[in-house]
């Protein structure tokens, strides 16, 4: 009887620790800690949150971070990462019912919280794949090809960004390389969970928004690649799934399960002169506003002619019509992201009597 009211007492301190944790989601910014020169995975994480839509801190304090329900680390764990004392507040945490989502492990002594017992370095795996069958209600959105699995970089390049694949005793797998690796696992330890994620923020999320990803993209244009958007995604489904009556932003406003969102790209004299006024003109009788995106190619080179100059009264126009009009760049040019063929310039000081650039078919 005394054992059985002992169990029944611990049982009640794990959810009473559970219930008084703060809702939000911790993002524990080690950059300082691991003397880190870049602030890419800082940044990386506070993006894919905002994104998320979910409630959250980025701070560095890992006292605060211990009284939230979820703690996402923005950098790779490495030995001298944590002192003793916070390791074992962190295996306590995680024990108690608190959830801990981390990168790149590489201290042993939190292998057994993460349910691994080593893992692979590489810097050449080119495939995220999801086991979808593993994640849960917090893997429930990934239905498309495209989404189960990620392009990391392409086939013909021999080196990228590195990567750690885990050897597992107590975790599922959650997603795998290319090669049947673990990818990603979670792991149950007393009454909470731990994450465990074999790829640094910055390089599924920053690299991909300022196309440094080694060939990732699977089409040139108009495609779909959801590459960062699913960590976005899944983080809001683990949040939502451990807490009750979970509270986030959406995409889609009103109770709706989907918006349409229209633009249009006019990057050529077809566009401008002709398809531009049809559309916006039909747009507008049907009450429907849309984002015009206007490239000002006021040069004739290889990308196409001159169809800026002449047009002016055309893109009134579709201002008069309520709808919005923005810049698609002057150029177009494919090479437009190379910045050692396209220096980047200073804002407000390039007019059109001295910037001039000028495609030739092979480079600008």
């Amino acid at each position: 009887m005394k054992l059985f009211l002992l169990f029944l007492y611990t049982l009640c301190i794990q959810s009473l620790f559970s219930q008084s944790l703060n809702e939000s989601i911790y993002a524990l910014d080690i950059e300082t800690r691991n003397k880190e020169t870049s602030t890419g995975n800082s940044f990386s994480l506070n993006h894919a949150l905002i994104v998320a839509g979910v409630p959250y801190i980025l701070n560095t304090h890992f006292e605060d971070a211990l009284t939230h329900k979820m703690i996402i680390v923005t950098g790779e764990i490495n030995e001298n990462t944590f002192n003793q004392e916070e390791k074992e507040q962190l295996i306590e945490y995680v024990n108690r019912g608190g959830t801990l989502f981390a990168t790149q492990l590489k201290d042993p002594d939190l292998f057994q919280l993460f349910g691994v017992e080593g893992y692979k370095y590489a810097t050449n795996h080119t495939e995220f794949r999801w086991i979808k069958e593993n994640t849960g209600n917090a893997g429930s959105f990934l239905n498309d090809p495209n989404e189960l699995v990620l392009k990391l970089g392409d086939t013909s390049l021999v080196n990228f960004y590195g990567t750690r694949s885990y050897s597992l005793t107590s975790a599922i797998p959650l997603a795998e390389f290319e090669n049947n690796t673990v990818a990603f696992c979670k792991n149950k330890f007393g009454e909470g969970h731990s994450y465990l994620l074999g790829i640094n923020w910055q390089d599924i999320i920053l690299r991909n928004q300022v196309m440094k990803h080694f060939k990732a993209s699977r089409t040139y244009s108009n495609g779909y690649e959801p590459g960062s958007d699913v960590f976005y995604h899944f983080i809001r489904g683990i949040y939502a799934s451990i807490v009750p009556f979970a509270s986030y932003k959406h995409t889609s406003v009103y109770d709706s399960e989907s918006i349409l969102v229209i633009t249009h790209d006019v990057d050529a004299t077809s566009a401008i002169k002709d398809i531009m006024t049809d559309f916006s003109s039909y747009e507008y009788e049907n009450n429907i506003r849309a984002s015009y995106f206007e490239t000002t190619h006021y040069i004739h080179d290889s990308v196409a002619k001159n169809f800026w100059d002449g047009y002016t009264q055309e893109i009134k126009s579709v201002l008069a019509k309520k709808h919005e009009v923005a810049s698609h760049s002057v150029s177009h040019m494919p090479d437009f992201d190379n910045s050692g063929i396209v220096p980047l310039g200073e804002c407000g000081h390039n007019e059109m009597n001295n910037y001039n650039p000028f495609y030739d078919g092979i480079k600008s």
